[in-house]
């Protein structure tokens, strides 16, 4: 653990990073802030570190411009994002985890992306599996299909939870 605490700010078009370290109860203070950064159209619904706790994967949950977004949060006072990415032109992503050099992202319509981040400059798409296959005919940014994505189970082994079709157990030889 790196006593941190990350904050996904939804209504505030932003995210937060906080020192817990001496945090004690329920009461965190602004002073343990560490950073926060405000964007542009940010609806910021989940914010997952690298192991490293350099860089930061942020999901934004309405269908704005960039649904997915890479950030190096490595200087807290100079927070740059890298990577912009939107899957679909209607499609919804709702959680995104990193493990090793990957994004795990879950869409609702369009089921579970994955990314290699292993260079910051050069991030690919290398993989995806469609858990809610009829959404993408009809996709007009509808909350169906798949909820969440779990990558840290051992082995090669993802949980996808679609909405619709139940639990969905994904292998990805890595």
């Amino acid at each position: 653990s790196d006593n941190k605490m990350y904050l996904a700010e939804l209504y505030n078009s932003s995210f937060a990073v906080y020192d817990i370290t001496s945090v004690s109860g329920s009461i965190l203070e602004e002073t343990n802030l560490i950073t926060r950064h405000k964007y542009t159209n940010g609806f910021t619904h989940n914010i997952t570190p690298t192991e490293d706790h350099k860089y930061v994967v942020t999901t934004d949950e309405p269908h704005h411009s960039d649904h997915l977004q890479l950030w190096d949060i490595s200087d807290p006072n100079n927070v740059k994002n890298l990577w912009k990415h939107q899957e679909g032109t209607a499609s919804i992503v709702h959680n995104a985890f990193i493990k090793n050099d990957y994004i795990f992202a879950s869409y609702y319509d369009r089921g579970t992306v994955i990314f290699d981040i292993s260079d910051k400059d050069m991030i690919v798409k290398i993989g995806e599996f469609d858990t809610y296959p009829e959404g993408q005919e009809h996709s007009n940014g509808t909350f169906n299909g798949n909820w969440g994505i779990y990558p840290f189970l051992n082995g090669n082994n993802i949980e996808s939870s679609d909405g619709t079709h139940g639990l969905v157990m994904l292998e990805f030889d890595q």
